[in-house]
């Protein structure tokens, strides 16, 4: 009896469906569909897309609540310069015994930002473990300590050693003016003349000419730019009274196409649990919570959107592409960081670099030094690019390029600094520069 009631109700349904076979199709099609569309969503999600972001951007990541970091911050002249507190955490860490795990602490703790982690972690090695001295400034060091030599250079070799960060906040010597006949070098520029991606970090340029015998002053700082190479020039050069003045132009990001001043509180970058934020994007300078909302409004949709349609959007990955390929074609928009931000527009489509260049250069005629624009070159260039986009950023200022340098210099993308071997070739050529000035200047030394 059971069974034939089981066949009576499965005609029956059988009966339903085909009765009302018509909706039915339909709503196995939007079943079938949606698993279809679940299944796409799923393995982007999972491929690393993520809902309402349209994009990257190099160094820059959207996170769940933005945190300032305060390793570095601006003197009385703008200069942007890593804070006491963090020299002193520096000198602190490397003078104590500390264990792997110690160490291996360090590098995770997000609170820090990595220049610090690596200036602590590569001196704490060079300081307690004499055989990882390497390299033309771990040779001098090494050499010194077995011949007793005390000169100038051994002892500021030993310095830097002991005190990777200056008082002054540059990862340098002290900036003093020793009375020496050694030559003094001023070294100016961003993260390259600062030594990031150097191993050890003493394997930098500004180290290896230290260790050749010049009195090298190190005003390299990651994040600077042409208005901060003058804002440094202004403030020591007529304190450090070098012999020459290296200013180090990078071409991937130092040509500037509007004008600017450096003041104390306005650094060119905030630093954040979300990346490195370029504050002054358009030639105006921002606060960080204005800066991180543009830089978000270029690579996402935001649900706060005034548009019914975006928030749908920004719900799903799917959407997110959706309505990037109606925005190419013209059928959607977004809130515009113009929109966002008052800014008076500022951008020069002709570099403004060569105004701060000039800036410099007078500073040093008028305290007795020469000037030597050293260009670095992106290696994404061709050297015939960069000569054609090196002309506007130094008019009538002179200037050289490196021929000697090629991609294999450079660590990958998304670093882009010089390995160890561009900067024993960055040296080299500066080396033949600074010999070149220092016989030809009729400055009496």
């Amino acid at each position: 009896m059971v069974l034939n009631w089981v066949k009576l109700f499965w005609k029956s349904i059988v009966k339903s469906l085909w009765k009302f076979r018509k909706i039915v199709l339909v709503l196995f099609s939007v079943f079938i569909v949606f698993l279809a569309l679940w299944s796409v969503e799923s393995v982007l999600r999972l491929n690393g897309d993520l809902p309402g972001v349209l994009g990257k951007i190099a160094h820059f990541a959207i996170v769940d609540s933005l945190e300032i970091r305060d390793d570095y911050d601006t003197d009385e002249a703008g200069i942007m310069k890593l804070n006491s507190e963090k020299v002193r955490f520096i000198q602190e860490f490397i003078r104590s015994p500390k264990s792997i795990e110690e160490l291996d602490a360090l590098w995770r703790d997000r609170k820090l930002e990595y220049t610090v982690k690596l200036i602590a972690k590569n001196f704490y090695y060079l300081l307690n473990n004499p055989d990882s001295l390497s390299g033309e400034f771990g040779d001098k060091i090494v050499v010194s300590r077995n011949t007793n030599n005390s000169g100038l250079i051994d002892s500021l070799c030993e310095v830097l050693l002991h005190f990777p960060v200056n008082e002054n906040g540059f990862r340098s010597v002290p900036f003093l003016n020793f009375p020496s006949a050694k030559k003094k070098i001023l070294l100016i520029g961003d993260s390259f003349t600062w030594g990031v991606s150097a191993n050890p970090i003493t394997s930098c340029f500004a180290d290896i000419l230290l260790a050749r015998g010049y009195v090298v002053y190190n005003a390299g700082i990651v994040g600077a730019d042409p208005s901060q190479y003058l804002a440094i020039a202004e403030k020591w050069v007529p304190v450090l009274k070098p012999d020459v003045v290296i200013v180090n132009f990078f071409m991937g990001n130092d040509q500037m196409h509007y004008y600017r001043k450096s003041e104390q509180g306005k650094p060119g970058y905030h630093i954040t649990n979300a990346g490195w934020l370029w504050a002054i994007p358009r030639g105006c300078w921002l606060d960080v919570e204005t800066t991180y909302e543009n830089l978000q409004d270029e690579i996402s949709i935001s649900e706060k959107e005034k548009y019914w349609f975006n928030r749908f959007c920004a719900r799903s990955v799917l959407g997110t592409r959706l309505w990037s390929f109606l925005r190419g074609l013209g059928l959607a928009n977004g809130v515009k960081a113009s929109e966002r931000v008052k800014c008076v527009e500022q951008y020069n489509d002709d570099p403004v670099s060569e105004y701060y260049l000039e800036k410099i250069n007078v500073i040093c005629k008028n305290n007795h030094a020469v000037l030597f624009n050293e260009i670095i070159p992106d290696y994404k260039l061709s050297l015939l690019q960069t000569r054609k986009e090196a002309i506007p950023n130094f008019g009538s200022l002179s200037y050289h390029i490196p021929e000697n340098l090629s991609e294999s210099d450079y660590n990958p993308e998304p670093d882009g600094h010089f390995n160890n071997s561009g900067h024993l070739k960055f040296a080299n050529e500066l080396q033949l520069h600074i010999d070149s000035i220092l016989a030809h200047s009729r400055k009496k030394f």
